[in-house]
Order: structure tokens, then C-alpha cells, then sequence
């Protein structure tokens, strides 16, 4: 994202790169809920309950940032947040269960990596590349199946909880 950046604008992404911390907004947070869904399916089995296995899954973790936004985002109270729907990436005021519904369907999407096991899952695995010397990229890889060590060839899974925007497609290159 990074070279991208810089190619379109050196100035920009400088600028970017040097800005405080931003709140996270409803996609960002839908996106880590993913995250924490497809691990929970890979090695625990099935979601129950997508906002209580999230406390429980995030209290274990010791991940009280994502804590006190699930409580955010899931608390149906006015101004408890900015979720809206993840896919379009607007923002509004949870006050109808919407949040909780959309992480609903987010762990019912997750179930699509069961049974992968014999793959040998890993997740959030960083990984780097260097080309010829001078060029070196660096990231973390939502999913690795497969690869060195296994015997089986290796599969990256990069997963995304809203539509497919330039962006993805220029982070998974």
C-alpha cells in the first residue's frame, strides 16, 4: 500500500504516515471480527454466538481494545458508534441490533473454512520477500495453508469482510 502510495504521491503519503492514530470505524472493525471468526472456526470449530464468542475469544487474548469496541458497536445505544452497512462503508448510529446481526452472518461466512485442517492452517503468519538486493516487502498473511514444512503447496487467504476494492487487490500483489 505503501509504494502505491508513493507512486501516486509522495507528498500524501509522507503526510499519512506522520497522522495520529485514527478511530476505528464499523468496516475496520467488521474486518478484525472476520479475522477473529475464521482463526475460531480453523481451530475451535463452529461460532455459537458471534458477539459472545468475540468477548470470550477477545477476553482470553487479553485484547481490550477490541473489547470495549465490540461493546461500542454491539451496544444498540445511540451514538454507540459508526456501523452502518460494512460492505458500502457509510457510517451511522447502531441503534436497531444491525451490528449484532452483521457479525452474525460474518461468523456464519467464517464456517466456510471448516474442514481444512489436513491443509495445516496458520494464521496472522508474517512473511517477506526480497527481490534482487535491494527491494525487500514485508506483511502478514491472513491465512497460510499449506507451505513449507507441510509437504503441500502453499495457498494465502486474505480475507475481507466488505467488496473488493483496488486497495485488496493491491495488497494482495
Amino acid at each position: 500500500t505503501t509504494v502505491r502510495q508513493l507512486v501516486a504521491c509522495e507528498g500524501l503519503t509522507v503526510a499519512a504516515a506522520s497522522a495520529g492514530p485514527t478511530e476505528v470505524t464499523w468496516p475496520m472493525f467488521r474486518g478484525r471480527a472476520l479475522d477473529a471468526f475464521v482463526e475460531h472456526v480453523l481451530f475451535a470449530g463452529p461460532v455459537a454466538d458471534a458477539v459472545t464468542d468475540l468477548r470470550s475469544m477477545w477476553t482470553a487474548s487479553e485484547s481490550s481494545e477490541d473489547l470495549v469496541l465490540l461493546e461500542r458497536f454491539t451496544s444498540g445505544e445511540p451514538g454507540s458508534g459508526d456501523a452502518g452497512s460494512g460492505d458500502a462503508g457509510t457510517s451511522g448510529t447502531v441503534t436497531d441490533g444491525s451490528a449484532v446481526a452483521e457479525l452474525g452472518d460474518l461468523a456464519a461466512h467464517a464456517m466456510a473454512f471448516s474442514g481444512t485442517g489436513r491443509w495445516v492452517p496458520r494464521t496472522e503468519v508474517r512473511m517477506g520477500a526480497r527481490f534482487d538486493g535491494w527491494l525487500e516487502l514485508r506483511g502478514r498473511v491472513d491465512v497460510l495453508f499449506g507451505g513449507p514444512g507441510t509437504g503441500l503447496p502453499a495457498v494465502l487467504v486474505e480475507v475481507k469482510s466488505g467488496r473488493i476494492r483496488d486497495e485488496h487487490r493491491a495488497q494482495l500483489r
